[in-house]
């Protein structure tokens, strides 16, 4: 490291991290059982010179995690965002997470076991609980697909917590909803260059589909 500079670098780095809980000063535990280990690569970069998602791109990542989770802003990371679909959940993320470049790489493969999980598409929205999955495809890079399964789940005509007059109306309620988001690349030979996550959408085809149990799978954006 050069202060000095503000040049930054690491060669060879491993990572071994273990938490069984972590407290600080007289407030409750902050943090549940937690684990990161794996390995980490980061080349020559200028700190002043590099910002927004040009610091996701500097490194090499590949870890095997068990973290407690409060939101799932991190699918981010992994996946372009979607402005028709938002989710919201916390409790535990475990699997697989390899990045290179800004980009998640084959082997990536992530699971959230999530509680007060809420999706939100467009006016319709979904609470209960379920998992969040995250996955490149091991046979093509380029494409990667995010699942969400509802063990149980309401739907409702507007998006969850949005007052009315009349409250929101109750569609349905039930098990076994799945919504996925397919993501691949327009063109997988070239890297993204995107500082904002909003720009990463012009470099990627997106396809989402919504299937209820005992119905035809509805394709909701495309």
């Amino acid at each position: 490291m050069d202060t000095q500079a503000g040049r930054l670098a690491l060669a060879g780095g491993s990572l071994e991290l273990a938490v069984r809980s972590l407290q600080i000063a007289d407030q409750a535990h902050v943090t549940e059982e937690a684990s990161v280990r794996g390995r980490v690569e980061i080349p020559p970069f200028t700190l002043s010179e590099t910002e927004g998602l040009e610091f996701l791109r500097v490194g090499e990542l590949d870890a095997q995690i068990d973290l407690p989770v409060q939101d799932l802003d991190f699918l981010a990371l992994v996946m372009p965002p979607l402005g028709a679909m938002e989710l919201s959940g916390q409790r535990r993320l475990r699997g697989r997470i390899v990045l290179a470049g800004g980009e998640a790489l084959r082997g990536t493969d992530l699971v959230v076991e999530a509680r007060e999980l809420a999706m939100t598409l467009g006016l319709y929205g979904f609470s209960g609980d379920g998992f969040v999955e995250v996955s490149v495809d091991p046979a093509d890079e380029a494409q990667a697909d995010l699942i969400v399964r509802f063990d149980r789940v309401q739907a409702q005509l507007e998006p969850v917590g949005t007052a009315s007059a009349d409250g929101p109306q109750v569609l349905f309620s039930g098990r076994g909803l799945t919504a996925q988001l397919h993501a691949a690349e327009i063109d997988p030979t070239t890297t993204s260059s995107a500082v904002r996550a909003e720009e990463l959408l012009s470099e990627v085809d997106l396809k989402l589909s919504l299937s209820i149990p005992s119905r035809p799978p509805i394709c909701c954006f495309s």
